[in-house]
């Protein structure tokens, strides 16, 4: 793009407004062109300030005044007007009044999130407003929620600034921010790094130099060093080349808020068997937490799955699993061998395979699977028994 055509896309680009490819050129041509970046600076300045000063509100005595002289003054006074200066003065006045409440409402300080969540103690509450150009600070671990946009995590120690509703200037601490596809466009600057989201879940930790990671999703990170695009499961020390994401780095997450697991299960072919027939069933763990969930490695998981079996007579027996059932597995673990590791983009799923022998030889079957974990195996493993919710089969 040219200088004009930048200078044309500035006020999108400021709001988060601007599609994905022209945030993408404006952003470039910004970090390499001295004077649109002066530019946008001083645009972004002038709203601040606007945004800044406090709401104006007359006193009763000026309002009096004003009601007084309606009422008097003007009804002593004999004004005749035509019909085309009665509509000229109407729409005058309809002008005067809309001015006035835009003015106000742009001069006001905007709401752009609201505190969700906080850890026990911190004096930060659940439903305090974070304004637009106002500094805000938590010592203690915060959950917000951003309007069209999503949530935005804050390590305990964290100072933020919301420039404009979809860009953050982060002062010092750290931030994991879920944004949706429809926030495209949302940034965060810290220190010596500007990230660009295009739909994804990531976190940025400013220490000495910036570290910028990514669960899933996309992000283009831009430093003095030049341009980099993270994807899935990568991290980066601005300056520095990309690397696998480690655990390490989402370890504040797992120890701030409660993970929730879920596990479903299902048959994908088919609710009617032919008597003899195996049975295929679909099982999944899945959470949403961004940091890791872990269970414990496939041979020790599987024994602790259950099959809840009710018979057509309204019977209930249990059927365990074993490696023998496993047909498919599609999961992560922690290490060679390791624990099953979970996360919000990356679920368990296994396919497992109940003999006919274990399914009564007719009629409709309620099925459900549950977990019970073992003994407990340290922090980050999920020590919590699971259901799944129940279906039916039937078996001619």
């Amino acid at each position: 793009m040219e200088c004009s055509a930048i200078q044309e896309h500035l006020p999108a680009y400021r709001t988060g407004d601007l599609d994905e490819r022209n945030t993408f050129e404006v952003g470039s041509h910004l970090q390499a062109c001295a004077a649109c970046m002066a530019d946008a600076c001083a645009e972004e300045s002038t709203v601040a300030l606007l945004s800044s000063i406090a709401e104006i509100k007359p006193s009763r005595r000026v309002w009096d005044n004003v009601r007084r002289e309606i009422g008097g003054g003007a009804a002593r006074r004999r004004l005749v007007l035509t019909l085309p200066l009665k509509v000229a003065a109407a729409a005058s006045v309809l002008v005067a009044v809309v001015s006035f409440y835009f003015v106000m409402a742009t001069l006001r300080p905007a709401r752009v999130a609201t505190v969700a969540s906080t850890a026990p103690g911190s004096p930060v509450k659940p439903g305090d407003a974070i304004l637009l150009n106002r500094r805000f600070a938590t010592p203690a671990f915060a959950l917000l929620t951003l309007p069209d946009v999503g949530t935005l995590k804050l390590n305990r120690d964290t100072e933020i600034v919301f420039e404009t509703p979809r860009r953050i200037r982060l002062e010092k601490g750290e931030i994991f921010a879920d944004i949706r596809p429809g926030g495209r466009g949302f940034v965060v600057q810290s220190a010596d790094a500007q990230v660009t989201v295009h739909g994804t879940r990531f976190g940025v930790r400013r220490d000495g130099a910036s570290t910028v990671y990514v669960v899933d999703g996309r992000v283009e990170v831009s430093g003095r060093s030049g341009r980099l695009s993270l994807t899935d499961r990568e991290m980066v020390t601005v300056g520095g080349a990309a690397q696998p994401l480690e655990d390490e780095s989402l370890r504040w997450i797992a120890a701030s808020e409660r993970p929730v697991l879920a596990l479903t299960a299902d048959t994908k072919v088919r609710r009617t068997l032919a008597k003899g027939d195996p049975l295929d069933l679909t099982v999944r763990f899945v959470t949403n937490s961004p940091a890791p969930v872990l269970l414990p490695p496939l041979d020790d998981l599987l024994p602790q799955i259950q099959l809840i079996i009710t018979d057509p007579a309204g019977k209930s027996y249990i059927a365990r699993f074993g490696s023998a059932a496993l047909l498919r597995s599609d999961f992560r673990t922690r290490g060679p061998n390791g624990p099953v590791r979970l996360d919000v983009s990356t679920p368990c799923e296994l396919s497992l395979r109940v003999g006919p022998d274990l399914l009564p030889p007719a009629g409709r079957v309620r099925l459900s699977v549950t977990y019970v974990p073992g003994a407990s195996r340290g922090p980050d493993f999920w020590d919590r028994k699971l259901a799944s919710e129940s279906f039916e089969i039937e078996v001619r």
